[in-house]
Formats: structure tokens, C-alpha cells, sequence
């Protein structure tokens, strides 16, 4: 179900502890952005990693309420130019 584009898209976030995604506190923007990033390119896999791994993630619901935060105005994404930018330094040209 991996693929190499989904693969190489969540390498960038393999130092993120899986075990901090608990539903007692509130989630950083890197467990967020983790969380809409495999949802987005995996609904299925995410719905399998939440419910039969046990793993504590966002419910579905809670992802699409952050959605409806991100400003969707003409322009620059910043959201995107900061990922970018985080990857550059990861990945130096």
C-alpha cells in the first residue's frame, strides 16, 4: 500500500515520536501536519493505523476542522514555503 512518493513524503517526518500523539493534550503543528499528510494520501491506511494498530492519531473529523483554519486566500501558501524550507536544510541542494 506504501508507496515510493507516499515513502519518500513521510521520511521528512520519521523523527516525529508516534508515541506523543495522545488525545489528552493538544497536538503540535508537526503532528498535525504529519497527520493531514498521511491522510491525505492514504484515508484507508490512516483509518487502519488509528483503529486496528492502535496507533493515536487525530480522528478524521478533527482533521477536517483543522482544514477549515488554513487560509485559503490568494497568495503564497506559507504553510507550503515553511515545509519547503525545512526540507531544504534536511536535504541541501
Amino acid at each position: 500500500m506504501l508507496t515510493e512518493e507516499l515513502e519518500h513524503k513521510l521520511d521528512f517526518y520519521s523523527d516525529l515520536p508516534v508515541e506523543l500523539f495522545k488525545s489528552h493534550h493538544a497536538f503540535t503543528p508537526a503532528q498535525r501536519e504529519f497527520a493531514l499528510t498521511l491522510h491525505l494520501h492514504g484515508p484507508k491506511a490512516y483509518t487502519y493505523l488509528r483503529e486496528t494498530m492502535k496507533i493515536p492519531l487525530p480522528h478524521p473529523h478533527t482533521l477536517l476542522k483543522w482544514l477549515q483554519t488554513v487560509n485559503a486566500e490568494p497568495g503564497l501558501n506559507t504553510l507550503l514555503l515553511d515545509m519547503l524550507q525545512r526540507l531544504k536544510k534536511l536535504r541541501p541542494c
